[in-house]
């Protein structure tokens, strides 16, 4: 096949324009493989004509393929492998690549050509001649692969380069440790802090060795940043206490030493000592502002990390100021459009998060991520992560279907250009666990919510707040599950009265299962905070005793935690006295349960208030859950009489959740909502139930059905009509459209919405029953009634 090759080539150089096509054919077989832009060949056959020409001459020989572009070509790894034997068989591939690097040098260096690049240095590095070129450019190929987000490919290429200069220049020598430097910046980006403290750990035992003070002061400090990363904050802090020692900011004129201290102060507010970390901070730039250009962007930095510590101090009016100060100053020297600007933005809408204003935190990610979206195009990691912003706001509205959608399509584009156990794709897909989670999805979320440790475990290290975070998640999730397999809650209730009698003298570590009894108590003695949040979310008792007859909050010691369970407690105090509130502030605690299994929407029902109906409803709460006893929201409003509570709930509640709300049984009696309201004398409110459909016929625990129970002869009546209706369109019988036809709208709509044992209308009886005609009027009555009912 090479002799053929030849041949073709001996054919072209006697035509027009053949020494061009040669130049070009051997300068494309060192290229990356593929289409190849003309314009990165000019330089070898600077008239345009004659490339053209020679490119034609190419094409009509197929050893290149013609693409959609007139300019470019395609040519294929076969023939560039057959090109690069010929000339290394005649010992030319080594003058070639010299000229080559003549020539297209240029070209090359640019960020677009970085695949050509690395082809080129891919043969070269055979020749000893290029091993200097080589490592010369070994950053700049590292940076042009980052400039286009190639993370993978940036990594796998430092690896290639790292192992080409131990091999070359030794593992000591500067140049080496410098590049190792290097690559522990890009395997920060990647979220490899485990790896990177490794390369680290090594470059500064040879920087010891050296006795070169400068360069190990810089490296102990690099490496104090990726244990921070790590959440490794002991060994952190003690590299911070060793490097800085005594130094005094305040007469420190090292930019370096400034840093270090940045960091520092960076390290106590994530170690959550937030006044020593904001002076510190303070401290710094005050410093910073002395000794540099007042542009510098270390000040900006140092007070992007003060505004964080108010934040996180709740000092949200004082953060806001703060960043709206540096997003003014970004704007005025970097421009409005400038990345920083726009992360300084991004900043100050996750303040409006922490303060529910949720719009206004929208309105200012979209803002930022179309902007973004234009400079860096809709695949950046950094689009994307504005894009996981916003879908997080719109979870913590309540909006959680949107929300998923949005975390679905990033986690896809993340996968695709960062890979799937990268840090960014594993919070997306926490969050998505997270949605399952709070939908009810438990099996789902579990599922994805181990793999995410799975991932953080090998990323971050078993000690990593997220980590952590996730594993408590995933042991929330578990004991979910356990009550889940249980039968029921009073069953739970009685086992816990069993098990407290007869170790009444028993210390809680001597009870077998007690953290799948009591994963409340255990999770907040062990200082399992994000547990705690989700198990008041899942419907956790807040203060329920255990064995040993203490709630959650006298176990715990943890402020984070107390701060939950008295949030708990307050909104709980709110609701037994019927008080309004705004359900913002309590939105992660509204599934909570007290004592006796009542949750808040329990008690808004008994107080029959509507506004705060409204609200709760509004964020999510989940509206079918049941009492110690069975009741549900619905049984207690019934049973109060609130019927314009229980037209909103069902008018609220989705398809599914209509169908538990209006036929769940209470434990003791065995009653559904309608047992209730017949055996109160609730008139309207048995018709409003009838109509959203529940079982007219439903038995409680006595074998009593409703009709049996009506104390009310309306109630009676108008049940013992349905049941007569049911049996008669049954058989077939006229007389049922004539009976039903001689009602009023209300009682219409009651009727033909009640269903029977099967779950069947009486519309839906007559389709099954073949009886067409009987089906067509109840139809017509039906469509009537809805009109009466409207005017």
């Amino acid at each position: 096949m090479e002799e053929s090759v030849v041949w073709v080539l001996e054919m072209i150089c006697v035509e027009n324009h053949g020494v061009e096509a040669i130049k070009i054919l051997f300068v494309s077989s060192y290229l990356a493989p593929g289409i190849i832009a003309s314009d990165v060949l000019l330089s070898v056959v600077m008239e345009s004509r004659s490339l053209t020409c020679a490119m034609e001459l190419l094409k009509k020989h197929s050893l290149i393929e013609r693409t959609g572009s007139e300019t470019d070509f395609i040519i294929k790894k076969y023939t560039q492998s057959t090109i690069r034997n010929i000339l290394k068989n005649l010992g030319l591939e080594k003058r070639f690549l010299s000229h080559i690097l003549c020539k297209l040098w240029e070209q090359l260096v640019q960020v677009k050509y970085v695949d050509h690049l690395m082809s080129f240095l891919t043969h070269a590095k055979e020749y000893q001649s290029f091993h200097k070129l080589i490592i010369s450019v070994r950053d700049l190929v590292l940076n042009n692969l980052l400039e286009q987000t190639r993370i993978q490919e940036a990594y796998s290429f430092s690896k290639v380069a790292l192992n080409f200069l131990r091999n070359n220049l030794g593992v000591t020598h500067p140049i080496t440790l410098d590049f190792q430097y290097n690559i522990t910046i890009l395997l920060g980006e990647m979220g490899k802090f485990a790896e990177a403290e490794k390369l680290l750990t090594s470059v500064l035992k040879e920087n010891i060795e050296s006795s070169n003070q400068r360069e190990e002061f810089i490296t102990k400090h690099a490496l104090a940043r990726h244990l921070l990363e790590q959440s490794k904050y002991k060994e952190a802090l003690a590299i911070f206490q060793t490097i800085l020692g005594d130094e005094d900011i305040s007469e420190t004129s090292d930019e370096v030493v400034l840093a270090a201290w940045h960091n520092y102060g960076h390290l106590l507010m994530n170690m959550g000592q937030l006044s020593e970390a904001y002076n510190i901070l303070r401290d710094v730039l005050k410093r910073t502002r002395e000794i540099c250009d007042p542009e510098d962007d270390d000040i900006s930095n140092t007070r992007m990390i003060m505004a964080a510590v108010l934040r996180k101090q709740g000092r949200y009016t004082k953060a806001l100021e703060l960043y709206d100060e540096i997003v003014y100053d970004r704007t005025q020297s970097l421009g409005e459009c400038h990345f920083k600007t726009l992360m300084a933005k991004e900043s100050y809408a996750l303040v409006l998060i922490k303060q529910q204003r949720y719009d206004e935190a929208l309105f200012i990610y979209y803002d930022v991520f179309e902007k973004l979206k234009r400079a860096l195009g809709e695949s950046h990691s950094e689009v994307l992560t504005i894009r996981a912003n916003i879908a997080g706001a719109l979870n913590n509205k309540g909006e959680r279907e949107e929300a998923y959608e949005i975390y679905t399509d990033v986690y896809q584009k993340f996968k695709v250009t960062l890979g799937e156990k990268c840090k960014e794709s594993l919070r997306v897909k926490h969050n998505i666990g997270l949605i399952h989670f709070y939908n009810g999805k438990l099996k789902e979320a579990l599922e994805v919510l181990q793999e995410v440790h799975e991932g953080y475990n090998h990323i971050f290290g078993s000690n990593h707040e997220d980590t952590k975070e996730v594993e408590t998640t995933v042991w929330s999730l578990k004991n979910q599950m356990h009550w889940m397999n249980l039968e029921n809650r009073s069953s739970i209730t009685n086992n816990l009265k069993k098990i407290e009698t007869t170790t009444k003298n028993n210390t809680v570590e001597s009870i077998q299962g007690y953290e799948k009894r009591w994963p409340l108590h255990h999770a907040a003695k062990n200082d399992f905070v994000i547990a705690v949040k989700l198990l008041l979310m899942a419907g956790a008792s807040y203060c329920e005793k255990d064995c040993n007859g203490k709630t959650p909050l006298q176990l715990t010691s943890n402020e984070r935690i107390k701060y939950w369970l008295n949030l708990t407690k307050h909104l709980f105090r709110c609701v037994r006295n019927g008080n309004n509130f705004n359900i913002w502030e309590y939105i992660a605690v509204v599934n909570a349960k007290d004592r006796n299994g009542y949750s808040p929407l329990h008690w808004i029902a008994y107080h029959g208030n509507q506004s705060a109906l409204r609200q709760i409803l509004e964020v999510g709460v989940d509206i079918t859950q049941v009492s110690n006893k069975g009741n549900t929201a619905l049984h207690i409003a019934v049973s109060r009489g609130h019927r314009d509570i229980v037209e909103i709930m069902l008018q609220r509640a989705k398809g599914s959740e209509v169908k538990k709300l209006l036929n769940t049984r209470t434990t003791i009696s065995g009653s559904g909502v309608l047992n209730v309201a017949a055996k109160m004398g609730h008139l309207k409110i048995a018709k409003c139930l009838l109509k959203y459909g529940t079982v007219y016929d439903i038995i409680n625990n006595n074998f009593e059905t409703p009709w049996h129970l009506a104390s009310d002869p309306l109630i009676y009546e108008i049940l013992n009509d349905i049941h007569d209706l049911f049996s008669y369109i049954k058989d077939g019988n006229e007389g049922a459209v004539i009976i039903l036809g001689k009602k009023g709208y209300d009682e219409i709509e009651a009727i033909t919405g009640a269903r029977n044992s099967q779950d069947h209308t009486l519309l839906q009886v007559a389709v099954m029953n073949n009886r067409r005609g009987i089906a067509g009027k109840l139809i017509k009555i039906m469509k009537e009634s809805d009109g009466n009912g409207r005017r």
